[in-house]
């Protein structure tokens, strides 16, 4: 309060002194009396009432910013203490962790060095995290209200929430914030994650999704489920795509309804015009019924309305996918493309730090390593794409990347022979690179 009384008496005061000086020099004008020297002072008198005034208002507009964002700080602590006596913890805006509370630790059964930096998926229990997603899902939902679920944990019960740490002008920053359910019994059965519901044997599937935190997303629930994203972050990105890869390669394409430019639906139009029949999933976050979907039969199958859970994902995508009994004996086991890490960090002297540095290189220069080798192949230039493997086969062999290094050594090879259609020996190589690379 004292505050802005002090800005409106000095606004006040500075404003009476610039109505004086225009009343000084104007009369200043008038005399005929007035020497040149009386008025340059008047207007240099004008001049720095006129440029006090200004900085006044500035600093008062300054002023009012922060007590908003002071308001939305001290209502958010206020709800945010409510939800928490057993530990919270801050991701930025990369979705990493930054901080957590010794209680919050406690609770989920780590150490601060274990989660600290670390991304979201990595460091969070999972039951934490798919509470993440569902809140991330659903940026009109964003402020100081929290999205709060009841959990079992162990031998207790938790409510847990989650607060955006920003206002609506740029969301950021996220609170998890835990507290042992207070109410015995329950009144209603507790929420648990919902888990995969299928089991994808590396199927792709194209996501056309212009916001990456959406992608995001969907890519975390797919690989979940045993399935291979490719994104396209626009339209004409989605149709250069179909284009290289050909009708078969994906399974389904998950499409965002409204883009900037080129919308979903135009994109599913030229996409079947293109020959492509792959089944298109409608991604919306307006209103969609049969109704409109029948109107859009020709291009899309089906629709799944933003925000969803994990489960509408899957049971959506349930029909085009071939599944296989989760525990089934004769299922392949699952690859890790860094089966050689190990023993890459040995042979460099047992550097971790080195060995991440020249895979995030090794990431960086060559992620589109097969899209170039499919430019070379087109152009008739052969001994290059030859090299180009040759090159990847060693890189992957000293960063213990043995799946990687054996496909190059295969196309290398087939192309070596002469073998007019490498078709097959691209696909297994852009795989085994995709795998390496998104990581």
């Amino acid at each position: 309060m004292k505050g802005r009384n002090t800005i409106i008496t000095a606004v006040i005061c500075a404003g009476s002194a610039f109505v004086i000086n225009i009343i000084a020099l104007l009369l200043l004008r008038n005399s005929g009396s007035a020497s040149k020297t009386a008025f340059l002072l008047g207007d240099i008198l004008f001049l720095i009432s006129l440029l006090f005034l200004m900085a006044l208002i500035t600093a008062g507009l300054r002023l009012a910013q922060k007590r908003d964002i002071a308001r939305y700080y001290e209502k958010l602590s206020l709800s945010a203490l409510k939800c928490t006596t057993d530990g919270f913890a801050i991701l930025d805006d990369h979705n990493h962790v930054e901080y957590a509370s010794p209680d919050f630790l406690t609770r989920i059964r780590a150490g601060q060095c274990d989660i600290i930096g670390k991304k979201a998926s990595d460091a969070l229990p999972e039951k934490l995290y798919r509470i993440l997603l569902e809140y991330r899902m659903a940026p009109e939902s964003w402020g100081d209200e929290p999205c709060a679920r009841t959990l079992s944990w162990g031998d207790t019960v938790l409510t847990v929430c989650i607060f955006s740490l920003a206002d609506q002008r740029a969301p950021a920053k996220y609170m998890i914030t835990l507290r042992e359910y207070d109410r015995q019994p329950l009144s209603a059965p507790l929420e648990e994650p919902d888990t995969a519901a299928l089991n994808g044997r590396g199927q792709r599937i194209l996501v056309v999704e212009d916001t990456p935190i959406n992608y995001e997303i969907v890519e975390e629930l797919l690989e979940d489920a045993g399935l291979r994203c490719e994104h396209a972050a626009s339209g004409p990105e989605a149709l250069e795509l179909c284009g290289k890869r050909g009708d078969g390669y994906y399974t389904v394409i998950l499409m965002d309804i409204h883009m900037p430019g080129m919308d979903g639906y135009e994109t599913s139009k030229k996409i079947k015009e293109m020959g492509i029949i792959t089944p298109i999933i409608a991604l919306t976050a307006t209103t969609m019924n049969k109704h409109i979907l029948k109107q859009h039969k020709d291009i899309l199958e089906n629709y799944i309305l933003k925000p969803f859970k994990p489960a509408q994902l899957y049971d959506t995508l349930q029909p085009y996918i071939e599944e296989a009994p989760s525990d089934a004996a004769d299922a392949p086991p699952k690859e890790d493309p860094f089966a050689g890490r190990e023993k890459a960090i040995e042979n460099l002297g047992g550097s971790k730090a080195l060995y991440e540095k020249h895979l995030a290189k090794f990431k960086t220069n060559y992620a589109s390593a097969a899209d170039t080798l499919d430019e070379r192949l087109a152009l008739g230039n052969r001994e290059e794409a030859k090299i180009l493997a040759h090159s990847i086969k060693g890189l992957a062999g000293t960063l213990g990347l043995p799946y990687l290094a054996e496909a190059s050594a295969a196309l290398e090879a087939a192309i070596a022979e002469g073998k007019e259609d490498l078709t097959s020996e691209i696909e297994v190589f852009r795989d085994k690179l995709v795998q390496a690379v998104s990581k």
